[in-house]
């Protein structure tokens, strides 16, 4: 049910995900995810997640079970 575009973008996002989860910035890793501008890729993500990417990475960050430390 999904274009040819959508899919292909969806694929670049899972990538960025990735890509992201290893330390990489935003922009470094939109870029390696195949997106050809940040823009492009905030268009996209906006899109799909309705939020920027930012705040969703951000909000991801604040779920993420935290280490104890004494």
């Amino acid at each position: 049910g999904l274009s040819i575009v959508e899919h292909r973008n969806r694929l670049r996002l899972q990538r960025f995900f990735q890509l992201v989860e290893t330390g990489r910035g935003l922009l470094p890793s939109a870029l390696a995810a195949g997106f050809g501008s940040y823009a492009q890729f905030h268009r996209v993500f906006r899109a799909l997640h309705k939020s920027s990417p930012g705040v969703y990475l951000g909000l991801r960050e604040l779920k993420k079970p935290r280490a104890v430390t004494r």
